[in-house]
């Protein structure tokens, strides 16, 4: 699921658009079928943790995936918007059709990731570059003042960065490990870890994230959620914090 849509974004980067669109629809459209075997596979009386896959990258940064309940639904809800917003710029995007499609799929490759990781640096890694994709959509293909909403998404998602990473180094000082398991098992401290977390939501008078999905094209409302990504983490690693500062 993580390498379809990253190839065909590679193709969508070298053919014409009208091979760009069936492209990307095909890939979006495969990875949705996938995701209802994996959704049908997935055994709610089993492990916690399933179709887990680990290795070794470099450093402390190891490539660990694996899905619960909540990673698989939040999957199942991306793979299934995915061809929608192909569908629904199929015309309304006329410009560098290739790399609009191309952004898209690498966006949708990096949500499943951010959901599937289960190693504190590489759900950064999968996180961040995710708003990388995100930020060119509204710069390039957004409306009027598409620019300036695209630099205030981009300083507005820096700060709550900075913060995340700060708190997720802390964290695995403390827990010796970057594995998401072993630091929910550890003692740290988890009111701390969910102060931090609200670093990465909005207020509620706050204008940047509507207004990014005003000028962003219509299929670009689909953006990687700090909520979503944010909660996969933070209810796995400390429940009670997260029921206690989440909104009502």
């Amino acid at each position: 699921m993580l390498a379809i849509p990253m190839v065909a974004a590679a193709l969508c980067l070298f053919v014409r658009a009208e091979l760009a669109r069936p492209i990307a629809l095909g890939a979006t459209l495969v990875n949705f079928i996938l995701g209802v075997v994996l959704w049908i596979s997935y055994d709610p009386a089993g492990a916690q943790w399933q179709f887990t896959e680990s290795a070794q990258l470099f450093g402390p940064i190891g490539w660990k995936l694996g899905i619960d309940g909540i990673s698989l639904t939040l999957i199942m809800l991306s793979v299934f918007l995915m061809p929608i917003c192909i569908g629904a710029s199929w015309n309304s995007i006329q410009k560098r059709v290739g790399e609009y499609m191309a952004a898209f799929l690498l966006m949708e490759t990096l949500m499943i990731g951010v959901f599937a990781a289960q190693d504190l640096l590489l759900f950064y890694i999968f996180f961040e570059a995710g708003l990388i994709p995100m930020y060119l959509i509204i710069g390039i293909w957004g409306g009027q003042d598409r620019i300036y909403a695209s630099y205030k998404f981009f300083l507005y998602t820096l700060l709550g960065s900075v913060v995340m990473l700060i708190a997720m180094l802390w964290m695995i000082q403390f827990a010796g490990t970057a594995d998401i398991h072993v630091i929910t098992r550890s003692s740290v401290m988890p009111r701390f870890f969910a102060i931090v977390q609200t670093s990465g939501k909005p207020s509620c008078n706050d204008e940047t994230p509507p207004q990014a999905s005003r000028k962003s094209p219509r299929s670009g409302s689909l953006r990687l959620g700090v909520h979503g990504e944010w909660s996969v983490v933070t209810m796995s690693i400390s429940p009670d914090s997260s029921a206690c500062h989440s909104f009502s």
